[in-house]
């Protein structure tokens, strides 16, 4: 967290979780990214990433980041169990109308406030996906 922005970084990871299979060094890029833009778009106040489990039959649809893992008894019952993070922030939110547009490529909404090449969370995206998860925004 910069020195200059009176910002907070809680972690909430409850015990215990399922194992995930999964790229570390890809999984880590897209936790860097989002906790890196709740970061910079917040001007002040806490950035909060809570761990959660899930066990369903399709994926949650409230969830930021989606990872599976399936085990042998729960394969039987048709079910999986889904490692949910989610990253809330204090920052200026996201208007509706531009909710569409944050994943696609080379977008930036902010130009004049906020560095970056756009590619982020487009990125973060395509690796969740690859992964068999999902991520969405709030």
């Amino acid at each position: 967290v910069p020195a200059n922005k009176p910002i907070r970084l809680f972690l909430d990871i409850p015990r215990p979780l399922p194992y995930v299979t999964a790229d570390e060094q890809r999984i880590e890029q897209v936790l860097y990214n989002l906790v890196d833009n709740a970061i910079k778009y917040s001007e002040q106040g806490d950035v909060v990433v809570t761990l959660s489990c899930a066990h369903q039959a399709t994926p949650p649809r409230r969830c930021s980041l989606v990872g599976r893992e399936r085990d042998q008894q729960q394969q039987q019952h048709q079910q999986q169990q889904y490692v949910i993070v989610e990253i809330t922030d204090m920052g200026t939110g996201i208007k509706e109308d531009d909710i569409p547009r944050i994943f696609l490529d080379f977008e930036r909404l902010d130009m004049e406030r906020v560095r970056g090449t756009g590619l982020g969370l487009s990125l973060a995206k395509l690796i969740i996906e690859q992964h068999g998860g999902q991520i969405t925004v709030e």
